[in-house]
């Protein structure tokens, strides 16, 4: 009985190693990126977000959308808790606070709130050094 045992922990381990190495398979060859390939990465990806959010803001009679809302939202909050410099946490907290709760009452704003969530986006734009370039 115990041999039999032996036997079964053995194969289980011979398999485990069969399934958890890999064999003849060519090692993977990472390059650190740039600064510039971080930095055209990083705005690709802020001007996909921000568009999105624009677009959002920009249409006439907005349906409810709370998943598009919280996206907004946690973008803006991984934006300002892991992206933005310590200075401008202190100086734009109640920006992105005054955001973050736009967003959770959206679209069930008023136009005047629609315009001011507007110009502090291009706050968030003039942070990271970026340029809004439509004039809404």
């Amino acid at each position: 009985m115990t041999q039999i045992r032996e036997t079964q922990e053995a194969l289980e381990k011979e398999m485990l190693r069969e399934r958890w190495i890999p064999r003849n398979l060519p090692k993977p060859r990472f390059r650190a990126l740039g600064k510039e390939e971080t930095k055209d990465l990083f705005q690709a990806y802020f001007n996909n977000k921000m568009t999105i959010i624009l677009l959002m803001l920009q249409k006439r009679n907005p349906t409810p959308d709370s998943l598009a809302s919280l996206k907004a939202g946690v973008f803006l909050e991984d934006l300002y808790h892991h992206m933005l410099r310590s200075e401008y946490q202190q100086k734009y907290g109640r920006v992105f606070k005054w955001l973050r709760h736009f967003f959770r009452r959206f679209p069930y704003v008023k136009p005047v709130q629609k315009r001011k969530a507007i110009e502090y986006l291009g706050l968030v734009y003039q942070m990271f050094g970026f340029k809004l370039k439509l004039s809404i």
